[in-house]
């Protein structure tokens, strides 16, 4: 929709209606000037390069899964490592790519992401590259003591590269779940 220059209204509503969440006009404004011109994967993979850390893992010449953090959010992971919270929203692009969020909490328990990954597959092997990259565009993740999630990939993956931390369930989407079971029994 960016590259097709729809207007900041129409972009607005499209993102809301697919996604839930609500862009701000300098959201668009900064998404225009940040994409509007970028036309292949390797524009886009060498503009994140620009900006922060990127990583990759291809399979028989395609792209399987994309790991991104920009400097801000790697000081902010430096600043806050001790609990990271673990979400993805499953095929929200074009590509039918899951978008993976690592999201670190400060002292008053305010969020902010840390890491994005896009993988062509939620299974464990490709969110354990995603852990094993988080590591590594991290640099120290020693103090990172607690993973919040709801996926069970995600739990083993975590159990894999990180064994010393402690995994809690996120209480939002097992109640979530909770209600779907509670309801789908009823029907």
């Amino acid at each position: 929709m960016i590259k097709y220059m729809v207007s900041t209204s129409e972009l607005r509503d499209a993102v809301f209606l697919k996604f839930g969440k609500f862009l701000s006009r300098k959201d668009v404004v900064k998404l225009r000037e940040v994409f509007g011109g970028v036309k292949s994967m390797a524009e886009v993979l060498q503009l994140l390069s620009s900006s922060g850390e990127v990583r990759t893992k291809s399979s028989n010449g395609q792209i399987d899964v994309i790991c991104f953090s920009l400097q801000q959010q790697i000081k902010f992971f430096q600043s806050f490592p001790e609990v990271i919270c673990i979400d993805s929203t499953y095929k929200t692009n074009k590509v039918g790519f899951s978008l993976f969020q690592l999201v670190a909490t400060d002292g008053c328990g305010n969020g902010a992401c840390v890491m994005f990954a896009f993988c062509q597959r939620e299974n464990v092997v490709d969110i354990t590259f995603v852990l094993e990259m988080f590591k590594a565009i991290m640099g120290c993740t020693n103090a990172t003591r607690t993973f919040v999630m709801d996926n069970c990939q995600a739990e083993i993956s975590v159990q894999q590269v990180f064994p010393h931390c402690r995994i809690v369930l996120c209480s939002f989407h097992v109640l979530r779940a909770f209600g779907r079971k509670v309801f789908d029994c009823n029907s």
